[in-house]
């Protein structure tokens, strides 16, 4: 039924159970004996949710602790390798920590990692709290989806008319 990358890296494979995929109105006779010859009536809305991981990946599941954690956690978990980064930046703009900023504006200007200075961008529209010299230092980043993500995050600034500040 569908596909889904999870937080953890793993692919999860979501299968549904029903014995036929058909309107009951639109159900032939031999189809309905069919049906109920094979019993495939008993075991309606079930199914399965598989994690697919390589043979080499670590029996454990580790995850990091992010719902109670502090601003500086978060931050840093924007950098994460797997998607635990979208929950970090989730909880940020939830919680809209204040004192976050001057991190988060750092993270998006000078972090080692290009995930972490993108989900710092939106971290900081998502929390209005973007502004024209960290848009203007991200157009100008080594990697372009950093690039393409301050021409996005960029439409707040446009919004709000604050164009001349990015623009000359």
């Amino acid at each position: 039924v569908n596909l889904h990358n999870g937080p953890d890296g793993a692919l999860y494979v979501v299968d549904m159970h029903h014995g036929i995929l058909q309107h009951r109105h639109y159900l032939t006779p031999y189809l309905r004996h069919k049906y109920l010859e094979r019993q495939l009536d008993e075991f309606l809305m079930t199914g399965r949710i598989y994690r697919v991981v390589p043979a080499s990946a670590p029996r454990t599941r580790q995850r990091p602790r992010l719902t109670n954690a502090k601003s500086p956690e978060l931050i840093e978990a924007l950098s994460h390798p797997n998607a635990w980064r979208e929950t970090a930046q989730r909880l940020l703009v939830e919680k809209n920590y204040s004192g976050a900023t001057g991190a988060l504006k750092k993270l998006a200007a000078s972090g080692e990692n290009a995930l972490g200075r993108l989900h710092a961008l939106w971290t900081l529209e998502g929390m209005r709290r973007l502004d024209a010299p960290t848009v203007a230092a991200a157009l100008k980043d080594p990697h372009p989806r950093v690039r393409a993500t301050a021409v996005r995050v960029s439409e707040f600034l446009i919004h709000h008319g604050r164009t001349d500040e990015i623009l000359p």
